[in-house]
Parts: structure tokens; C-alpha cells; sequence
């Protein structure tokens, strides 16, 4: 899975297949170096074709909605994530 976007709500991947919709997962979301990395539970919301891409290809886009986001541990490593994600994006 490749991370396409990425919010304080969920998150969506493309992937060579689809989720089924409603499907509970956990994903591990990780610092390049190992550095920093949490766990966080999400619920599949869509799964469609990319349509970006050639229907060969089998390449599928997956949004998820993060669970659990009223307990403060959780909001805060969504947070963590969105910081470390941002760190690494630079305009000029």
C-alpha cells in the first residue's frame, strides 16, 4: 500500500486490490529511519478502481476513517502522524 492522502479524519492508499468496505484494520505508520511509529485502527469507507490508472494495471484507491478519535492517546498520534508527514514536504 502506498499512502495517497492523509487527514486528521482518515486517510486514503492505493493498492494493487480493493478492501472490502467496512472492514476494521490496524496500520502501522512509521518514520523512514524507525524512529517514530504508531498504531492506529481504521475502518474502510470506499474502495473503487483508480481511475488514474489503465484497468490493467489493477491499481485500486482505499479512503479509511481513523477509529477512536476521542480518546486524547489516539487524537495525539493522528497528530504526531500528520507533523511527521508534514516535516517532510518543503515549497519554494
Amino acid at each position: 500500500m502506498t499512502l495517497a492522502n492523509l487527514g486528521p479524519g482518515g486517510f486514503s492508499v492505493m493498492s494493487g486490490a480493493g478492501e472490502d468496505v467496512g472492514k476494521v484494520m490496524r496500520f502501522r505508520f512509521s518514520t523512514p529511519d524507525g524512529a517514530w511509529a504508531t498504531l492506529l485502527s481504521a475502518q474502510t469507507v470506499y474502495s473503487r478502481p483508480d481511475s488514474d490508472e489503465p484497468a490493467a494495471i489493477g491499481s485500486f484507491v482505499s479512503g479509511f476513517k481513523f477509529l477512536n478519535l476521542e480518546a486524547p492517546r489516539i487524537a495525539d498520534n493522528i497528530n504526531a502522524l500528520i507533523d511527521r508527514a508534514m516535516a517532510v514536504i518543503s515549497f519554494s
